[in-house]
């Protein structure tokens, strides 16, 4: 029995049924985003399975399909794309499909293909102009995803990019000879040679290395944002895999923090972009120390935007420029606790910004950064 077919006979653990939820909510907020100013957009799906468990759990695509479905604006544009290289599962697919009804709640049938994810299926891709489009990568394992597949499904206006990042797999097999060569198409031969090299040496972190390497690769290839999502295995130390969020555009990196904010571990509000399977969210518990996470970030103001004036808006299109894995209202608390110590001044007092007992900061409201 293959791996992918294990998969499915199995109940699904709580990290892959987050994984699913995830990926369809952050579906629902950028389709309301891009469908407004387009007639058309789409969901493309290369690893879509065969729709449900066998005991009907539904699968990532199903259940974006069902967002989808259920927003009548969005069905009357999504052009959905879904591909398994397993004709059986693309069988099954196309009767759950059915089953759920999407054929007469969808404006465009969704389009099943019976595909291998490979270089040929990369170049392909690459040749069309695709309509905004957000495309979910999850392959059982990595073989077949490569930097010119990431490429060619996220270079046209509106696309994005979700990665199942398969970490710790990945970590294990670096320097074996029977994945070089799918490594090496994952990152590019030349940072795949560097991130030998480093292992060899045993004195790195590795997760953090082959993130940095792969982030910075993206990065290189015009992919200007890439938002790693942890999934931690419970009672494990073994290393975690990744949903990584890729985008080319400052609205849609902000559109992806605020969507995958809601299912983080957080710290003094401020999210670790960290799932843990059935553990507790015991890190607020941090608050009281003073080096934490949102006087570090306050710092991280101060420094970068030391003697400005601005906008809390221009602040936090700013924030997302940079890259700062910060959600808006971590950026407004943080000018909350800037202002209380003196150290900004906004240019309408904070007793007159007041609104059910707090005060609040607006987008439109000009801070000053002192010194």
């Amino acid at each position: 029995m293959s791996h992918s077919d294990m998969y499915w006979r199995k109940p699904k653990p709580p990290h892959s049924r987050i994984k699913s939820e995830v990926v369809a909510y952050y579906f629902s907020m950028w389709a309301a985003v891009v469908g407004r100013s387009n007639a058309r957009i789409g969901y493309l799906d290369l690893y879509a399975g065969r729709g449900e468990t066998f005991g009907g759990e539904p699968s990532t695509a199903i259940r974006v399909l069902s967002a989808a479905s259920a927003e009548p604006t969005i069905a009357s544009k999504l052009v959905a794309i879904l591909n398994d290289r397993d004709s059986d599962h693309c069988l099954n697919l196309r009767q759950v499909i059915e089953k759920r009804g999407f054929l007469q709640r969808l404006r465009y049938k969704p389009i099943v293909l019976n595909r291998s994810v490979n270089q040929v299926l990369a170049e392909e891709l690459d040749a069309l102009r695709l309509i905004p489009s957000l495309c979910f990568i999850d392959p059982y394992g990595y073989k077949g995803v490569s930097i010119d597949l990431i490429k060619a499904v996220i270079k046209d206006w509106g696309c994005d990019v979700i990665l199942f990042f398969y970490t710790c797999g990945i970590n294990r097999n670096i320097g074996l000879e029977d994945s070089e060569e799918y490594l090496a198409a994952l990152f590019g031969r030349d940072v795949y040679e560097n991130l030998k090299a480093v292992f060899k040496t045993g004195v790195c972190d590795r997760e953090k290395t082959l993130l940095d390497a792969f982030c910075r690769k993206l990065s290189d290839e015009g992919i200007k944002h890439c938002l790693p999502f942890r999934f931690n295995f419970r009672n494990s130390k073994r290393l975690s895999h990744h949903l990584l969020f890729l985008s080319k555009s400052d609205a849609g990196f902000n559109l992806v923090k605020k969507a995958v904010a809601k299912y983080s571990q957080t710290e003094e509000g401020i999210p670790t972009w960290t799932y843990t399977d059935g553990r507790e969210n015991v890190a607020e518990q941090l608050s009281i120390l003073s080096d934490g996470p949102m006087n570090k970030l306050c710092v991280l103001l101060e420094l970068t935007f030391g003697g400005v004036e601005l906008t809390v808006s221009q602040l936090i299109k700013s924030c997302d420029d940079k890259g700062f894995r910060y959600t808006d209202r971590n950026i407004k608390d943080a000018l909350l606790r800037l202002e209380d110590s003196g150290k900004v001044v906004v240019d309408k007092p904070a007793e007159r910004r007041r609104r059910a007992g707090k005060v609040t900061i607006g987008d439109k409201r000009v801070v000053r950064f002192l010194g």
